[in-house]
Order: C-alpha cells, then structure tokens, then sequence
C-alpha cells in the first residue's frame, strides 16, 4: 500500500501540490472567519458622511489665510486653474498664487474666469488661457 505523500511514485509531486493547496484553503478560510468576528479594523476606503464632516469641521473653524497681494506685473497673466473645495468656497489661481476674490470672478461654467486686470479692465478667460494687461488681446 502506497502512501498519498510518497515521493518515489509519479503521482507523488501532484498530491503534495494538492494537499498543501487544500491546507492553506483551510487555513485561509479559518483566518476570515476569525476576521469576520472582529469589527471593521481595516476601516473604509471612503468615509462617512459624518467622517467627512469631522474631517472638514477643523478648516471650516480656521480663520481664512490672509492673501497677498502680488506686485502689480504689466507681463501676461495666466489663468492656472479654478478649484471648487467641498464646503463650497472656490480659489481661482493665477500665475502660479491664489487670487484675491476681488481680482476674478468664476464663470458660470466652472471653466473660466473673469480677470479685473491692474488698469481696471476685465478680460473673460478659460483655464491656461493668458492675457496681456496692456493690450485687448
């Protein structure tokens, strides 16, 4: 009588791939049951609506940073990008620094923008659009 764990025979490599495949089945599945008893401790990929609000209470109580105002540069002015954030507020970046709310108004698309340029006039852009604040271009 042969034993399944025999090497010697040609089926013998077969059964050990077998009978280790079926131990760490075994093995695996006693591990999730005792995963299953445990509370959530790997936590969520996305949070909670109230998670989220515990996240966001901290930047709703900060005071706003102050923004400063960049010198006054007759060079083209580039509009870099729009950012809604999640309780609302939105940012509008030109040249590479956040806007003041007085200097660009978003426009109704979300995708554009109104810049008050230094001499008074407003020139409509997209987002990487430039304008020169000397000329109507």
């Amino acid at each position: 009588m042969q034993s399944g764990l025999d090497h010697h025979t040609q089926d013998g490599p077969r059964v050990m791939r077998r009978s280790h495949l079926t131990l760490a089945l075994a093995i695996g599945c006693l591990a999730g049951l005792a995963g299953a008893a445990e509370p959530d401790s790997f936590g969520r990929l996305f949070f909670s609506p109230a998670e989220r609000l515990e996240r966001d209470r901290p930047r709703a109580e900060a005071p706003a940073a102050p923004v400063v105002a960049a010198p006054i540069d007759l060079g083209p002015m580039r509009l870099d990008g729009i950012v809604r954030r999640s309780d609302g507020t939105t940012v509008i970046w030109i040249d590479g620094a956040p806007a003041e709310p007085s200097a660009a108004v978003v426009g109704q698309d979300g995708r554009s923008a109104t810049l008050a340029l230094p001499d008074g006039r407003q020139h409509h852009l997209l987002v990487g659009e430039s304008v020169l604040p000397d000329s109507s271009r």
